[in-house]
């Protein structure tokens, strides 16, 4: 899949309210919140 956002964030209520509000604009996103799961989405190239 291919998205236009990719949110990091740590803070899972902030990131969950960015998603919501991207949404009403049918934005595709992805959120992570920890790191981890960043690096392997990069090393994945997703």
């Amino acid at each position: 899949m291919v998205y236009d956002c990719l949110i990091v964030e740590d803070e899972i209520e902030l990131a969950q309210t960015t998603k919501d509000y991207l949404e009403l604009f049918e934005i595709k996103r992805l959120f992570v919140v920890v790191k981890k799961n960043l690096r392997l989405f990069i090393k994945k190239g997703k």
